[in-house]
């Protein structure tokens, strides 16, 4: 009998832990998914990062007065180009800056980079060296392809990972540091051509002529895609007695409708659990209290015999 009981107790116990159980992982799970939001809502949609790694795409040491090489950024995965970078010294270190979408907001890449729609040649070079200045077309006045691309002959730039940016992410300023330019070469007035550098990103601009400066945009300052931690959680406190709310009130319907279930014979997964330790209980209940009518009658019975002894030797 006391086993009985002993099992009973465990088997409540188990399924009242089962059900905290379900009702912390549901909570757990809830703050994971808030915490992810007020990541994301945070977040700037893009991130950057300067890459010293490149390839050549062209170069020219006699054309002009200044010597040409350019090249483009080795991309790591996820990351995109938005121009190429050049310079006129051999030896100097080139470093360029690609950008990503923050991972929270892959699946609206579009919304914030943007291939070119087509590409237009500036300028070209009909030496022995042959070389070409492109600019990008964006897909949409709300982009703008922020660096050029200089490439070894005359076909259009094969760049599957150069992207425009939308222009909430860039500013207008004025380029005036020069890269490179057709200077001491015998061209034409509309066949001269200056490339100048862009101060934030490290790519350029090509300018048809000789130009001491340009207008033109680049990238707003650094670009993170991960908020302060700190914040984060900040934020988080304040929204997890919501969170508990919610939780308490969604297990609460979810209870009734079991109950509901169970009643009208429809038994879901959750209300065949609560029917069955119904009925284990039942049972235990019962052989319980058959077990203490078989040591009712054991306990008469013993009893009960030397009674019966003593009568039988009166008689006799």
């Amino acid at each position: 009998m006391v086993k009985i009981k002993i099992v009973l107790c465990l088997i409540v116990t188990a399924f009242l832990c089962s059900t905290t159980k379900g009702m912390s992982a549901d909570f757990e799970n809830r703050v994971e998914t808030e915490r992810q939001n007020i990541i994301a809502s945070l977040s700037s949609p893009l991130s950057a990062k300067e890459i010293c790694s490149v390839e050549p795409t062209w170069r020219d040491q006699f054309f002009s007065n200044l010597k040409a090489y350019f090249f483009k950024p080795k991309l790591p995965n996820s990351y995109f180009s938005i121009g190429g970078i050049g310079t006129n010294d051999e030896n100097a270190q080139v470093c360029v800056t690609v950008v990503k979408v923050n991972p929270y907001l892959k699946k609206d890449i579009d919304k914030y980079l943007a291939p070119p729609r087509d590409w237009k040649m500036v300028w070209a070079n009909r030496e022995e060296k042959a070389g070409s200045l492109w600019k990008g077309i964006p897909p949409s006045v709300d982009f703008t392809c922020v660096g050029d691309v200089a490439k070894t002959g005359y076909k259009k730039p094969n760049l599957p990972r150069y992207r425009c940016v939308h222009n909430k992410f860039l500013k207008k300023f004025t380029a005036s540091k020069l890269v490179w330019s057709d200077e001491g070469a015998e061209l034409e007035e509309d066949e001269q051509v200056t490339v100048l550098k862009l101060a934030t990103s490290g790519s350029f601009v090509v300018v048809k002529g000789r130009e001491d400066s340009h207008e033109w945009y680049d990238i707003k300052g650094v670009l993170s895609a991960q908020p302060d931690p700190e914040v984060v959680e900040a934020l988080l406190e304040k929204r997890i007695p919501k969170i508990k709310e919610e939780v308490r009130l969604e297990r609460e319907k979810q209870h009734k409708e079991e109950t509901r279930s169970a009643k009208v014979g429809v038994e879901p997964k959750e209300a065949e659990k609560s029917v069955d330790l119904a009925n284990l209980i039942s049972s235990l209940e019962k052989a319980e209290k058959e077990a203490e009518k078989r040591t009712v009658k054991t306990k008469q019975k013993v009893e009960g015999e030397p009674t019966a002894q003593i009568t039988q030797q009166i008689v006799r």
